[in-house]
């Protein structure tokens, strides 16, 4: 109801992300990352970044990214999902640096990550790291999706 109520609506775009309305989330993280006085504006820009991928806007999503990172270099979220828009946008270096930038900053990668990881060393051919890549895969997410997108994608390459 209070339009100037910045976290109430960061809120209600995070519930329209919940529901899979993409489209109206990204339209209110948009107005959220508007209030240069908002506190949580680097996260509000990480969340306009995911919302941007799940419509496949893959500048306004690395804008967001860039964004989000110009305020807050800690936030490791954001460099992985830098490095998959990189790589839907077949920049391969700069998703490579990206990834690289989130490993450095987390103990464990995630199943997301690590699947990234698998894809970028394909579009290097470079088997070793691809291979890593995918037994931490397995070994620390073997029932996630990313796993199953993996295996997959090795099932329709060996057609």
């Amino acid at each position: 109801l209070d339009s100037s109520y910045t976290r109430g609506r960061s809120n209600y775009a995070a519930f329209l992300y919940s529901q899979r309305r993409f489209e109206e989330a990204c339209d209110e993280f948009e107005k959220v990352v508007d209030d240069v006085y908002y506190e949580n504006r680097a996260r509000a820009f990480l969340s306009y970044g995911q919302c941007a991928i799940q419509l496949k806007r893959w500048d306004d999503a690395e804008n967001a990214f860039k964004r989000a990172l110009g305020l807050d270099r800690t936030l490791a979220l954001a460099y992985q999902e830098l490095g998959w828009v990189y790589y839907q946008k077949k920049q391969y270096a700069q998703a490579s640096e990206s990834l690289e930038n989130y490993r450095r900053m987390v103990k464990q990668s995630s199943a997301r990550a690590l699947l990234l990881g698998i894809w970028v060393a394909r579009e290097f051919d470079d088997k070793d790291s691809e291979a890593s890549y995918v037994m931490a895969l397995r070994n620390l997410y073997p029932r996630s999706k990313e796993y199953l997108d993996y295996k997959q994608s090795m099932t329709h390459d060996q057609r």
